[in-house]
């Protein structure tokens, strides 16, 4: 059974989430990622592009974005949260939440800044920390890992 990992993580961390995806990749893990809707920037999608539409127009492809990324929660054995420095922004912090509701296994790369979704977590491993556990086990058991 292939193992399935879904990223989680503010788009200001897009570049890293992508050397998290290809590392996994290479290592024959399913990787599920967040998708930037059409007014993200290319190149950063944490940026708009100059012709972002109104307010109005704008919550139905961001409400679109937002339960597609949740459903590739549902989808993932579990979750890995990209958070380079402990930072995490309000749809990370709404993602972690439903990861853990659903009870999916959840992983950080670092320990948060704020202590409430460090509480919600099973523990804090490296992206090649991750690789190596799956391919030693198969699986991640639930527990605290510490790099």
């Amino acid at each position: 059974m292939k193992i399935c990992i879904c990223i989680c993580g503010s788009f200001k961390f897009w570049r890293e989430m992508l050397k998290i995806e290809a590392l996994l990749k290479e290592n024959g893990i399913e990787c599920l990622m967040p998708e930037p809707f059409q007014y993200c920037d290319r190149e950063d999608p944490s940026r708009f592009t100059d012709d972002l539409p109104p307010r109005e127009e704008l919550l139905p492809l961001v409400r679109g974005t937002t339960f597609r990324h949740l459903a590739k929660i549902d989808k993932a054995d579990f979750v890995l949260v990209a958070n380079p420095g402990g930072y995490v922004g309000v749809s990370t912090l709404i993602e972690i939440g439903y990861a853990y509701g659903r009870r999916k296994p959840l992983y950080a790369l670092e320990e948060f800044e704020d202590l409430m979704p460090q509480i919600l977590t099973d523990g804090i491993v490296s992206a090649e920390e991750l690789v190596e556990i799956i391919r030693r086990r198969g699986v991640l058991r639930r527990c605290f890992l510490k790099v």
